[in-house]
């Protein structure tokens, strides 16, 4: 958990949840927790998730979730698995915390030499901004349901992504202008409202 303008930081580390029960305000499961509670006890500001090199296991619920706060989020060369069915890589969103309308979770999201797998979610008022560098892969569904306010994706010539589902983004900038690095696996990604495959 990092509440607030806090930061964590994994090097060669295992990490695993032991999510038996939903404590205080909490709606859902989750592994890596970053928000801001409002309790005072936690000044605002951007909380900051970094991993390098460690094995990250989720159990139970999403491994990643923001709500409430503005996050960066730097995932490099680390093993991780989700053995929740119903578990996301990511989750962004409005929560109990926070007023109303207000409390987006907005994340920025840096891959390098990372492999995932997984839904990435978010809601009508949360953003993300994911970036894929030196050979990252992700495989998943990105903002299926399209209800995310601003998705924005960046893949270097030599990462890849992999469809597990429609996936909508509102801004592309892959550097492979082919898509030659884009696994679309019988779904379409759209960028802005418009099919690319």
């Amino acid at each position: 958990m990092i509440e607030g303008k806090n930061s964590v930081t994994l090097n060669d580390c295992t990490l695993t949840d032991s999510n038996t029960e939903l404590n205080g305000q909490s709606t859902t499961y989750k592994n890596i927790f970053l928000y801001q509670s409002m309790s005072g006890d936690a000044a605002d500001g951007n909380a900051e998730f970094t991993a390098a090199d460690s094995k990250i296991t989720t159990k139970k619920g999403y491994t990643l979730y923001v709500t409430n706060t503005t996050a960066t989020i730097n995932l490099e060369n680390n093993t991780i698995k989700n053995t929740d069915s119903e578990g996301n890589f990511l989750r962004a969103q409005a929560d109990s915390w926070g007023n109303s309308g207000s409390n987006d979770g907005d994340v920025t999201l840096v891959m390098t030499k990372q492999k995932a797998t997984g839904k990435i979610v978010s809601d009508s008022i949360s953003t993300l901004d994911m970036t894929m560098k030196s050979g990252s892969y992700y495989e998943g569904t990105i903002n299926g349901d399209n209800s995310g306010k601003s998705i924005k994706l960046t893949l270097d010539k030599k990462s890849k992504i992999k469809l597990t589902g429609d996936s909508y983004v509102t801004s592309l900038d892959d550097a492979d202008t082919d898509y030659s690095n884009i696994d679309f696996n019988g779904y379409t990604l759209y960028v802005d409202g418009e099919a690319i495959n």
